[in-house]
């Protein structure tokens, strides 16, 4: 059943049936709206029902056209409530609803002839009346055949107009210009509007001189509009394709509902999803969900609104992992995370996993696992081992070293865990002091205590010295004469030899048991030197250049509340009494090779180390302090160290000649360059440091170290060449940065908590390790960045080098 429908116009209003549909919009006498401007009786336009609603239709090869809401209509439409079609000058207003379909003709007025309506618009009149066929008057007669002069007029009207047609032709064919016209693709529908007569001529139009409106449409592809001119002076061409609509794209991800979706970059939705409005050509989707891979494809749209299907199946990015524990019921974490208490199966995400299992009374187990995608395992069971005693370990005195089972544990007082029930060899020992070795056993979940009590363990030292009446002190007590032997503690005790006029000998002695040591030392007169008559800058051999430093009263060592202080790092008081040069920059690799000229260090990951102006590395101690006599001898200064027993080491007190800076000395010109309170940094207090600071572990090595400074760029991946970045304020280079650098010094840990002032320390009188200072390129960590970072080695390094000194007077 349709709704009423009603034709209104400004001469009349009609009701229209069903069976009146179409309803045709012409010039016809049988069109229900009459328009102006057709050429002879023709219809313009149909208005249909399908499906309970109306479309509109345009009749081919109308004379006028018909736009709905100002577009040009090239095939069936259907109409909506508010539509407006224009048929020449009249417009026809649509309000359609469910129950009511009014069409409203709006016209310029218009006149009514004898036979009908005739004009702009109008409704027709009754259709039945319409129909009627006219009829004669009774009793007039006809009038006789070919003798009636109406039919001679007549006859003659159609000639005149035949050849009046034919002139028009003529005069059209020679006026008119040929547009071809050429669409690609073929459109199914083309209309021209404009000019008074268009004439379709092959793959053209024959078109008078002036402006048109091409239109052309095809299932799929936009519609054409377009406005050409035509003219006298020039022929045109008409070329134009047709755009493609935008397509569809349904995505489906199978069982893993929700994938978010993004296609070329941007957000879609998530699956399933139906994503309209994609432009034809190629483009780049992304399914993303949790716990699945990534997946991207590639899809070609066809456009022209054909709707295209891509089902996936997103790939577990995690595998099933299978614990079991024996006794049961030990809770399960992975990651930090409390998941279960096993046996227990669970889904884990592709990579490294840190598993834990605890249970109260039994020791805790870990366990790192690779998790492989789509790979489930199942590990073997776990026997939880019962948990550990407490063995609480105290000393008198304390501060000794504790062992257990060969393991160090710490220093007493400590409290250390052990395996229960097992009987634990435990050793405590402390430097000076004899070794105690105990037994303990300790039950599962228990406390246990031990207690020792430690005798002094003494060494004997026998000092020679020239003068023979020279005084010595240990500990800053005064002993007597020297030459004479005594026995001592086997800790580390300082040793002074003094006389007036001589210049003072102090050492670090450690006594050990059972071997005797004999320490011989020739005190050198004192040299009165002016102060005014030391250079501030010192020329040394093999282009060095040295600065000199003052004695200085200073601080070593971090406190312990210091962020990164390692426990080599203890706080002790030094006081420098004598003044000393330091080199400005560090030893490069071609003032090495004037004293090995054989020493090219490899290149480390393809970047090289050897190049003249950087620093030298990869070279020992030993080689270092050799390259020092090499340079006093080149000055005819003596030997700071000599071979003995095949090991070089250093004389004592140390003479005039080159030598490597001792810990001291390099503390006091890298940390103490103003009278403030020193910095923890070369560049500061602060991480990350500020640009150009240095050469470190930074972005630019980020390919051949495993840890660098995130953020920070030097430009160079390792060495640098000397002097590359700004000096410290006291004018050396690269003290912080480039290469660590070996010291005088053997490694030893000093004392903590010790009031004690060191004087001049040149460190332990043997040993096996020296002292390395100062960051190097391969160092990016907060600990070893800072002034106080202290390493060891008897190794060369390829971060290692070294720059030279000596004594002022």
């Amino acid at each position: 059943m349709i709704p009423s429908v009603t034709v209104e116009a400004a001469e009349g209003t009609r009701q229209v049936a069903a069976d009146d549909f179409p309803l045709t919009i012409g010039s016809d006498e049988g069109s229900l709206i009459r328009v102006a401007g057709c050429q002879g009786n023709e219809a313009v336009a149909l208005i249909g029902l399908a499906e309970g609603g109306p479309y509109v239709q345009p009749v081919k090869n109308a004379s006028i056209t018909v736009r709905q809401n100002g577009r040009l209509l090239l095939a069936s439409s259907w109409l909506q409530d508010g539509d407006v079609l224009e048929c020449g000058a009249a417009q026809v207003h649509c309000r359609i609803s469910a129950q009511r379909m009014l069409f409203r003709v709006e016209a310029p007025p218009v006149a009514v002839g004898a036979r009908g309506w005739r004009g702009a618009t109008a409704v027709r009149p009754v259709r039945e009346a319409a129909r009627v066929p006219a009829t004669a008057p009774p009793g007039t007669a006809a009038p006789p055949a070919g003798r009636s002069p109406l039919r001679a007029r007549l006859v003659k009207f159609v000639l005149l107009t035949v050849f009046g047609l034919m002139l028009a032709a003529a005069w059209f064919v020679f006026a008119a210009r040929f547009v071809p016209i050429q669409i690609d693709p073929m459109p199914e529908r083309m209309v021209i509007d404009g000019g008074l007569i268009r004439l379709p001529v092959a793959e053209g139009y024959l078109l008078y001189p002036g402006r048109y409106r091409l239109g052309a449409e095809k299932a799929g592809y936009y519609p054409l509009e377009t406005v050409f001119e035509v003219s006298k002076a020039s022929a045109i061409t008409i070329t134009e394709r047709l755009q493609k609509l935008p397509g569809k794209l349904r995505i489906g991800s199978g069982a893993v509902a929700g994938a978010e979706v993004r296609i070329d970059g941007a957000l879609r939705g998530r699956t399933p999803l139906l994503v309209t409005g994609l432009d034809p050509g190629p483009h780049q989707v992304l399914l993303q969900a949790p716990r699945y891979f990534d997946l991207h494809r590639s899809v070609v749209i066809e456009g022209m609104a054909v709707e295209q299907r891509l089902e996936v199946s997103l790939i577990p990015r995690w595998a099933s992992i299978t614990v079991q524990a024996s006794p049961a019921g030990a809770w399960l974490w992975v990651d930090g995370e409390r998941l279960g208490a096993a046996p227990l199966t669970v889904d884990l995400l592709q990579g490294s996993r840190e598993l834990e299992l605890r249970k109260p009374g039994f020791k805790s187990w870990r366990h790192t696992v690779e998790v492989v995608a789509n790979r489930p395992q199942s590990l073997p069971e776990v026997r939880l081992a019962p948990a550990d005693g407490k063995l609480r370990v105290v000393s008198h005195p304390p501060g000794a070293s504790v062992t257990v089972a060969g393991e160090y544990a710490g220093q007493t007082p400590v409290e250390i865990r052990v395996p229960a029930d097992e009987v634990q060899e435990v050793k405590v020992s402390k430097a000076g002091y004899q070794a105690v070795a105990r037994t303990a056993s300790v039950q599962s979940g228990a406390e246990a205590s031990l207690s020792v009590t430690l005798s002094a363990a003494m060494g004997t030292i026998e000092v020679v010295a020239e003068p023979a009446d020279a005084e010595l002190l240990v500990d800053g007590k005064a002993m007597g004469h020297t030459s004479r032997r005594f026995s001592l503690a086997a800790v580390p005790h300082s040793l002074e030899i003094r006389k007036t006029g001589y210049r003072t000998f102090r050492a670090d002695v450690t006594p050990r048991v059972g071997y005797p040591q004999v320490l011989k030392v020739r005190l050198e007169p004192v040299k009165v030197a002016s102060h005014a008559a030391r250079p501030r800058e010192l020329e040394g051999p093999n282009g060095h250049r040295l600065r000199l430093l003052e004695p200085a009263s200073i601080t070593m060592g971090a406190s312990r509340r210091e962020q990164g202080r390692r426990a080599n790092e203890t706080l002790r008081k030094v006081v420098l009494t004598r003044p000393f040069y330091l080199g400005i920059k560090e030893v490069s690799n071609a003032q090495f090779r004037r004293f090995d000229p054989n020493h090219y260090p490899a290149p480390f990951q393809g970047q090289a180390l050897g190049s003249d102006n950087q620093p030298v590395v990869n070279i020992t101690w030993e080689q270092a302090a050799e390259y020092c006599n090499w340079l006093s001898a080149k000055e005819s200064l003596p030997a700071v160290y000599e071979r003995i027993n095949g090991t070089l080491v250093a004389k004592r007190p140390l003479p005039a000649g080159y030598r490597l800076p001792t810990e001291a000395e390099w503390a006091r010109a890298a940390r103490f360059a103003a009278p403030t309170t020193p910095a923890s940094f070369p560049w500061g207090n602060g991480l990350p440091p500020p640009p150009d600071s240095g050469n470190y572990a930074d972005d630019s090595a980020a390919t051949i170290l495993g840890h660098t400074i995130r953020g920070y760029h030097d430009g160079y991946a390792t060495t640098a060449p000397v002097g590359t970045f700004e000096p410290h304020p006291l004018g050396f280079y690269d003290l912080g940065g480039n290469v660590a650098e070996w010291m005088h010094d053997y490694y030893t840990i000093y004392p903590a908590g010790s009031e004690r002032v060191y004087t001049d320390p040149l460190g332990p009188v043997d040993g096996q390790h020296h002292v390395i200072r100062g960051a190097s390129w391969m160092h990016a960590s907060l600990s070893a960045l800072r002034w106080t970072f202290r390493d060891y080695s008897d190794q060369a390094r390829r971060d290692v080098g070294f720059r030279i000194a000596r004594n002022a007077n």
